[in-house]
């Protein structure tokens, strides 16, 4: 089998991180806490046909946990709840003088950037437009799988067709598992929205108070960062520890995809069916 040079690792957006294999995220504050887990699956095995795929209808959920947390109740919020909330504490922190003069603005591209990729796993399983606390929900990015393939070199004595070489597969399923810990916001009876904790935040001098505990983690290699600089250093793991990802195909259009193209658009692609797999 022919070897192949990894590509160079490039930087990855936060985006981009967040829906990279293996990385997790946990975002944690006094009101709120998710985990968010990239649980891509790999299937790797061995063929002499080129693997062909058909649209599936079934569901993306594939599977829903319910555990019960250290007592907390299982409570139901609505997506648009959620992104109000999200909105209004985006303010706070914008807002805030401390923030200002403190934190950069890719920190604060950063918390967005959670926030939002949670809302959309949200708005993306589509479970009556809401999400339940103490509930872990499992489900697939794209409704086809993509592919790798490594054909066997042949020397020049081997007369067989090209069709019967055999061939090293992969393939690759791109996942979120993700949960919603607690969420216990509580709103103001004031005309406009506000909350108990972002009005905290906008008058508090103390960074533990106004910033998110935010901590990545790998969970191929089971190393957790929390510190201040814990995306950096998320990242500098990757770099150190792990090959850039390989191309891959997608089983139905067959066309080639960089990871990195992939990953900053939460694994979708404009697919068009090839004429050579069409039925």
């Amino acid at each position: 089998m022919k070897q192949h040079l990894a590509s160079d690792w490039q930087d990855l957006s936060t985006t981009q991180l967040l829906n990279w294999p293996h990385v997790q995220v946990m975002f944690r504050t006094e009101d709120i806490c998710f985990t968010r887990r990239q649980a891509t699956e790999y299937v790797r095995y061995l063929n002499f046909k080129p693997h062909e795929s058909n649209k599936s209808n079934q569901s993306i959920i594939e599977d829903v946990h319910h555990r019960p947390i250290c007592g907390r109740p299982t409570k139901c919020y609505s997506y648009t709840f959620l992104k109000e909330y999200f909105q209004v504490y985006m303010e706070a922190l914008i807002s805030t003088t401390k923030v200002k003069s403190l934190v950069s603005p890719s920190k604060l591209e950063e918390i967005q950037t959670i926030l939002s990729q949670f809302l959309e796993d949200v708005r993306y399983i589509d479970v009556n437009n809401s999400i339940a606390t103490n509930t872990a929900v499992l489900f697939r990015l794209s409704h086809l799988p993509f592919i790798r393939n490594k054909r066997l070199v042949r020397n020049n004595e081997d007369t067989k067709a090209d069709e019967e070489r055999v061939a090293y597969c992969e393939k690759i399923i791109p996942k979120i598992r993700f949960v919603l810990l607690y969420f216990k916001a509580k709103q103001k009876p004031t005309p406009l929205l506000s909350f108990e904790h972002t009005d905290e935040i906008k008058a508090s001098q103390n960074m533990n108070v106004i910033l998110p505990d935010i901590c990545y983690k790998c969970s191929y290699c089971q190393l957790a960062y929390s510190c201040e600089n814990s995306k950096k250093r998320m990242l500098d793991h990757l770099k150190n520890h792990h090959k850039m990802e390989p191309h891959v195909h997608c089983t139905l259009c067959k066309n080639q995809f960089s990871v990195l193209d992939l990953a900053a658009c939460r694994w979708k692609h404009s697919c068009l069916e090839s004429t050579s797999t069409a039925k």
